[in-house]
């Protein structure tokens, strides 16, 4: 009978024991998911006035410029992937669904300006380097109320940095792939008075492309194909075949301008 008493004393504690390690798993789990979120960020997409983001009645996310850098994100396109509801097309010009509708059903913005095209409504979303991007507020959902016609699907809205409060700065970036491609960029934002402030920014993407099904063949078959001497002008790979077509070239270029000039209407005594 005392063993018995034992036995269940034993296992009421190992019972006890592996509830106490899940409960604590649990409060430790739920700490890491509250700290993923920011509770005291403003936004002003979703509403057009300042709300904390833990108020907004709508699905928003929000890319700081910190998450830029510590994700080392190279493009727009490239930080809007990281959203969920958002897909973007691995393509030079980088297309963007959002919940399944495309780009002309998506309002962008830049500072609260539409850059969507009057003509077809497509964006160019190389027209802001990423270095001159102080955060991206993305609402999820129609807003056709607040902003018109073509926010059926939701809103992006690209804030930029802001002047220094005196003085001058400067960012340059430059970087290097695969496939010659380069990406330079440098922004200028100046404080020429207490009311007059200046911004420039520009942007330059170019790249020569993959360029994909290449066409192979043995010299004599190349010969009569194409009347040429394939062991005098085409390359010859490991296989000893020849490449005598492609697609073509598959380079492209981008190059993009940006300039703000601001005025203060308001002095500020300190």
């Amino acid at each position: 009978m005392l063993g018995k008493n034992k036995s269940r004393l034993v296992a009421l504690l190992c019972c006890s024991s592996i509830g106490i390690v899940l409960s604590s798993s649990i409060v430790a789990a739920e700490g890491v998911v509250t700290s993923d979120y920011d509770l005291g960020t403003v936004v002003v997409t979703a509403t057009k006035t300042n709300q904390d983001i833990a108020n907004v009645p709508a699905s928003v996310s929000v890319i700081t410029s910190q998450d830029i850098e510590h994700k080392n994100i190279s493009s727009v396109q490239e930080a809007l992937q990281f959203l969920p509801g958002i897909f973007i097309d691995q393509s030079a010009q980088g297309s963007l669904t959002m919940r399944g509708m495309d780009s002309t059903d998506v309002l962008v913005l830049v500072d609260g300006v539409q850059q969507n095209s009057s003509y077809n409504g497509v964006v160019n979303f190389n027209m802001v380097p990423i270095t001159n991007v102080e955060r991206i507020e993305v609402l999820r959902g129609g807003a056709s109320s607040l902003y018109g016609g073509h926010a059926v699907a939701g809103v992006i809205n690209i804030i930029t940095k802001g002047v220094p409060e005196e003085g001058t700065s400067v960012v340059a970036d430059m970087s290097y792939g695969s496939n010659n491609t380069w990406k330079k960029a440098v922004t200028v934002n100046s404080r020429l008075s207490d009311k007059w402030s200046l911004g420039v920014n520009y942007e330059k993407r170019s790249s020569d492309g993959y360029r994909g099904f290449y066409r192979a063949a043995s010299a004599n078959t190349v010969k009569a194909n194409t009347k040429i001497d394939a062991s005098a002008d085409l390359k010859q790979l490991s296989n000893g075949t020849y490449l005598y077509g492609g697609r073509g070239e598959k380079e492209w270029e981008h190059e993009n301008y940006g300039f703000k000039i601001g005025y203060n209407l308001i002095k500020i005594n300190c």
